[in-house]
């Protein structure tokens, strides 16, 4: 199919990915493939496939954006079935698994990625993603009561959601927990008190409503699995948005990034309670930590912004193999 001419499905929001890296605002888009989870673009010479996008034609140069280790999510049997299901569809009809010797390299946002197709034998374009931080901090009011603890997780992330039972289920917790989860909720957080269930938006909507909320604390858990060790930074700035601080597992990937902001961030899986408490308890520390955090985000975003469109330029020259 040549370039111009759209996958025949009925075209959704736009999936996240190629909103954060920097395709979708720059690049005429190819195809888009719906039950694959993926889209195609072109730039010029090059064409970049998005996570399960299909193949796209002849061009100078293919490469695929993977932000996921999809083979490990198939696997992991803490995440809901039928979403397995559709993942390894959408697996089994990419690019990557079709046309394997047309890909020039893997663009990936994860060190843990860039071992992992490394080792199978692809050339490796490291980039991050990169969120419109706000320039000035989004203060949610820390003088505001009851505290405002939010989990942005996906269903990706609901095996992560049970470090937080302990710290959800005690009689004397005095925050709200906010969660985006809508009808994809685990039954035991329906039961908890001080609950606020966010329905689950597209893509699109959320970017839009994430701006304008706001939360004190913003918490990211995460085990020590695989489909966990190809996470980006993603949530560093996605936090920021909300003028939360923010607390991370310390299994996540980007752990030694976060470190040099504050050691602080990083929370062992049976200290959730504890650590959350600490911030409601004093809410000066609380802003001071969310600033910082919201610093680092803007740095972080801005930097990466810079080395996509680098990336892009060099792709579109056809200097693929010099990036």
């Amino acid at each position: 199919m040549p370039f111009g001419i759209r996958w025949g499905f009925s075209s959704p929001a736009p999936l996240p990915t190629s909103s954060l890296y920097g395709l979708e605002g720059h690049y005429p888009r190819i195809r888009r493939a719906i039950r694959r989870m993926g889209e195609a673009y072109s730039l010029g010479k090059a064409a970049v496939v998005v996570r399960c996008g299909p193949a796209v034609g002849n061009v100078d140069g293919l490469y695929v954006l993977l932000d996921d280790d999809f083979e490990a999510a198939i696997e992991d049997p803490a995440l809901p079935d039928g979403y397995r299901r559709r993942l390894a569809d959408a697996w089994n009809a990419c690019v990557m698994r079709t046309h394997p010797d047309e890909v020039a390299a893997v663009i990936v946002p994860s060190e843990g990625l860039a071992r992992l197709h490394g080792d199978r034998g692809h050339k490796i374009i490291r980039m991050d993603p990169s969120w419109n931080v706000p320039a000035s901090f989004p203060d949610p009011g820390f003088h505001a009561s009851p505290m405002k603890v939010a989990f942005l997780g996906t269903r990706s992330h609901l095996g992560d959601l049970e470090l937080l039972r302990p710290a959800l289920t005690e009689l004397g917790r005095t925050w709200e927990f906010h969660h985006f989860l809508g009808s994809g909720a685990p039954e035991w957080l329906l039961k908890c008190r001080q609950v606020i269930a966010h329905p689950a938006h597209p893509w699109k909507s959320y970017l839009r409503r994430i701006g304008t909320l706001r939360f004190h604390i913003c918490v990211y858990p995460m085990r020590p699995t695989a489909v966990n060790a190809a996470r980006s930074c993603n949530k560093v700035m996605e936090h920021a948005m909300t003028g939360a601080a923010s607390l991370y597992g310390c299994h996540v990937p980007f752990a030694r990034e976060l470190s040099e902001l504050d050691s602080r961030v990083l929370i062992d899986d049976d200290d959730w309670g504890y650590a959350i408490s600490s911030l409601v308890s004093d809410r000066a520390e609380c802003l001071l930590l969310a600033k910082s955090g919201h610093q680092f985000a803007c740095k972080l975003a801005e930097s990466a912004k810079a080395r996509q469109m680098e990336i892009w330029r060099a792709l579109a020259r056809g200097d693929g193999l010099r990036v």
